[in-house]
């Protein structure tokens, strides 16, 4: 994995002994790149932890689809809740503290992520609020081969394996796209997922490190910058005979979809129609996501008659509009 904070550290130190064969790194940064222009990759946001300072508290990265909505690594998260991080959109440059700084609302883990082996290794963040202005990138369209495709990753990780040199501005590394049969070669057939795919040099040196996980690696398609990997792990950083590996994107595009058109957590009587024509079971799953990350911890999101208070009439009003009591 490739994270950069403290509340990972011994998640990943635990799979570096169980899965040495692996060699999950804990961190990660961009290696052998250079620094981006300033306002070359304006969907490119940091994941900061709350009430720190950007450069102190970045974990890792993540891409802004949508004004509101964020892709990044399902392993940045385990330990997180809204509570816990904000989103950094529009920043440049870690150590300036001039972005966007915008709370989470929601959290969504794909459900088939495997802390063991990776698998599924994406998430969706929905914010709380709209970022102003917003500069976004499509997600890749297809699943055509990008063998050989040039690609190009980013984040604030570190310069170097094993090293605590954090850049401050966004860098940037131009890596080219493996085959699956190389990745394999390089990892293993039961290691290499589906889910998965390899960018990088046979001889190493230019790769993505600690702090760089939840990134994105993005290529041209028809002109314009699509979305194709979310920056996962990788055997060391810029290690010979080792690539970067991405969670495949093209692979999650109908969940991401789904998820934003059908998922939004309903805070208010204005959702009641579109929540009325979901079935039984979304609307339990639905109310569980809300229950963990609205009400238990007593977020903005579990006000949900708006009336400046968290409070039971809040609880009842949203279990009708999930058509949960007998009532409704």
């Amino acid at each position: 994995m490739r994270v950069n904070h403290w509340r990972v550290i011994t998640h990943a130190l635990v799979l570096l002994v169980a899965f040495a064969g692996k060699a999950v790194l804990a961190d990660s940064r961009i290696i052998g790149g250079q620094d981006a222009g300033r306002t070359e990759w304006p969907w490119a946001v940091a994941l900061v932890s709350k009430k720190v300072f950007p450069y102190d508290g970045q974990f890792c990265g993540g891409t802004l689809i949508k004004s509101d909505w964020v892709v990044t690594a399902a392993h940045c998260l385990p330990g997180e809740t809204i509570k816990t991080f904000d989103v950094i959109a529009k920043i440049y440059d870690l150590t300036e503290d001039n972005g966007q700084r915008v709370s989470v609302k929601r959290i969504i883990v794909h459900p088939g992520y495997n802390v063991d082996s990776e698998d599924n290794d994406i998430a969706l963040l929905q914010l709380a609020k709209p970022v102003l202005n917003a500069k976004v990138v499509s997600l890749i369209n297809g699943t055509s081969s990008l063998v050989d495709v040039q690609a190009t990753a980013v984040g604030w990780g570190t310069l170097g394996e094993g090293e605590d040199n954090r850049p401050g501005a966004l860098q940037e590394v131009v890596v080219p796209i493996k085959s699956d049969a190389a990745c394999r070669r390089a990892y293993g057939d039961d290691v290499i997922t589906n889910s998965m795919m390899c960018a990088g040099y046979s001889n190493g040196k230019r790769d993505t490190c600690q702090g760089d996980s939840g990134g994105p690696l993005v290529v041209k398609q028809a002109g314009k910058w699509v979305l194709a990997g979310v920056t996962s792990w990788g055997k060391g950083c810029g290690r010979a005979g080792y690539y970067g590996v991405y969670t495949r994107v093209s692979k999650f595009t109908n969940f991401i979809k789904q998820k934003m058109a059908t998922s939004s957590t309903p805070v208010t009587a204005k959702r009641v129609s579109l929540l009325k024509q979901r079935l039984d079971l979304e609307a339990t799953e639905q109310f569980e996501q809300w229950h963990q990350q609205c009400w238990v911890v007593q977020a903005d999101c579990a006000d949900v008659n708006e009336d400046g208070l968290v409070t039971q009439d809040d609880y009842l009003e949203f279990r009708k509009l999930l058509i949960l009591d007998d009532a409704e």
